[in-house]
């Protein structure tokens, strides 16, 4: 019985959104035939239909503006159906629920983003 209860911390967590805490360091994603964009080399695990392919640098502009300004992130694509769950180098993870808004981030600490979202790198 002190097994189980020690062990239930780690239970998977259930969430109603695509992107759910599963503790404060790792992030669940369900994927229902959706798309994403992760941070490459930051999935953990995955479990269901998922399929993995390389993003690109997101077109010719976005390439060279990374050269230049040293700024972005190399993206992998998961879709599929399925969970994944995704880490990047035990940081904190915040959640941002975007509806017609802007937000700035530094390329390095974004770990993940729902592949409709435009983005694009600016030098700050």
């Amino acid at each position: 019985m002190a097994v189980e209860q020690a062990l239930a911390q780690y239970k998977e967590t259930e969430g109603a959104e695509s992107f759910t805490l599963q503790n404060s360091k790792l992030l669940k994603v369900e994927l229902a035939d959706v798309t994403i964009q992760a941070k490459l080399g930051t999935m953990v695990a995955y479990q269901g239909d998922v399929k993995f392919e390389h993003a690109g640098s997101g077109g010719i502009s976005r390439m060279i503006k990374k050269a230049v300004t040293s700024e972005g992130t190399t993206l992998m694509k998961a879709s599929g159906t399925g969970e994944l769950f995704l880490a990047d180098m035990a940081q904190e993870i915040q959640l941002f629920k975007l509806e017609d808004d802007k937000i700035t981030a530094n390329g390095a600490n974004v770990l993940a983003f729902d592949a409709g979202i435009e983005w694009d790198i600016k030098k700050v």
